[in-house]
Formats: C-alpha cells, structure tokens, sequence
C-alpha cells in the first residue's frame, strides 16, 4: 500500500493540529459487481494480481444514494466496499476506533468525514482510526431469502469490514484486542446490531452510540409521512 503523511504542527491553537500516516481507498472485500452484485461480500485475497503497489492516497466513490440535501453531487459507484486508516505510526502498538457512518441506511459515506478531524481529535491523541463504507438502500437490503439473493448483505459488509480489521490492523500500529466501534444514526443503529451478531464475536470489544439503536426505526430523508405528520400537526395547532 502507498499511503501519505502529514504533520499539522503541536499549536492547538490552530483549526488542526497533530501528526498521521494515512492510508485511503483500501479494498476490504471483492468488488461487488456483476454475479456478486446482490450476493454476500467476499474477502480479497490480493489488493492486484499483478502484484504493484496499491495506491491508498484518496477516497474511492461512495455506495450509490440519491441524491438530496445531505447528499451533494459525488463521485458513486457499485465498486464502493472500502475503508480507510488513520494512524499516528504504522510501527505502534495504539488502541483502534472504528467508524460506521450514518445516514438512514441510504446515504453517506467515508469522504463525508475527512481525515483532518481525524488526526486532530483522535490520531494525535494515540489512536488508530479506521471509517468503512458499507452497501446502503436497495443493494444492502434487497433480498429474496435465497442463496442468491440473501438477506443482511448490509451488515455482512460491515461484519467482513471488522475481519479485516482484526486481521491487518497490526500492521497499520493498530492492537487488534483493543477495538471500539462507534456510530452516528444509522451508524449507532449498527453498530448496537453488531453487539447482538454471534458472527462478530471477537471482532470488537467495546462500543458508542451516538444516538440510534438496535430497536429504533426511521424515515428517509424523501418519505411522504413526514409531510403528512408536519401538515397535520399544522392544522390541529
């Protein structure tokens, strides 16, 4: 992997501060295109078989969502099931956070949160920071109850995203028995279902919700109830 560093400087006066090596862009699972378009995620076995050097120094494209208030115009693509790792020094041995973004299980992804807050609040602090993208809308969650079409292909992409983790984090100065996964919304959401999930045994050992749990529902950002609600709630008021 080719990935990059930067020194933001020690004055925490300054917006940002700290020092981190980064790697963006990195392929956790096959890509998910053509006969793996709606199966489960498979690992990668080789980042390229022609043996050259990954390039990890940008975001790939986000999982494709429509586009809305929350969601600018931005590079999307099928090809869309990577992460990304912050790290204040690859020859370490520092606590992990991981990180599942949020957005109604429709929209997001890991460019949304750049790698500047990253090295300011936890990097120059001791600690690895991985973002992951994972399916979203209707690739995540269609099914068919069939081996062709299974059910939780969304979580199952974060589940293999945790794999990686706990397989390759060493590497990166990550301690793989010191992993937290944290969340926003839908991100909290998941990350409370990952700490029911028997298959993500040993894959983390703490957790944060920031808002969002297992049991909680939602509406998407373009649901028709809303309106109804808010203009109901006008007429009685």
């Amino acid at each position: 992997l080719k990935g990059f560093d930067h020194d933001f400087g020690n004055d925490r006066t300054q917006r940002f501060y700290g020092y981190g090596q980064l790697f963006l862009g990195i392929p956790y699972a096959k890509a998910p295109l053509g006969k793996r378009r709606f199966t489960l995620p498979e690992d990668i076995c080789q980042y390229n078989e022609r043996g050259e050097v990954h390039n990890a120094t940008y975001y790939r494209p986000r999982c494709y969502q429509p586009f809305d208030a929350l969601t600018p115009a931005t590079d999307m693509s099928e090809d869309c099931l990577f992460l990304n790792v912050m790290t204040p020094n690859v020859s370490g041995n520092y606590p992990v956070m991981v990180y599942i973004h949020g957005g109604t299980f429709t929209t997001g992804g890991t460019d949304i949160y750049h790698w500047k807050g990253s090295v300011r609040n936890l990097v120059s602090r001791g600690v690895v920071v991985v973002t992951i993208q994972y399916r979203i809308g209707l690739i995540g969650f269609f099914t068919t109850f069939t081996e062709r079409f299974p059910p939780n292909s969304l979580q199952y992409t974060k589940i293999l995203a945790l794999r990686w983790v706990k397989e390759e984090i060493s590497n990166f100065g990550g301690n793989p028995n010191s992993v937290t996964i944290f969340g926003q919304s839908a991100g909290a959401a998941a990350s409370s279902d990952l700490s029911l999930s028997p298959l993500a045994n040993g894959l983390f050992h703490q957790l944060i919700q920031t808002s969002g749990a297992a049991d909680f529902a939602m509406e998407s950002i373009t649901d028709p109830r809303g309106s109804i609600h808010q203009d109901r709630a006008q007429q009685v008021c």
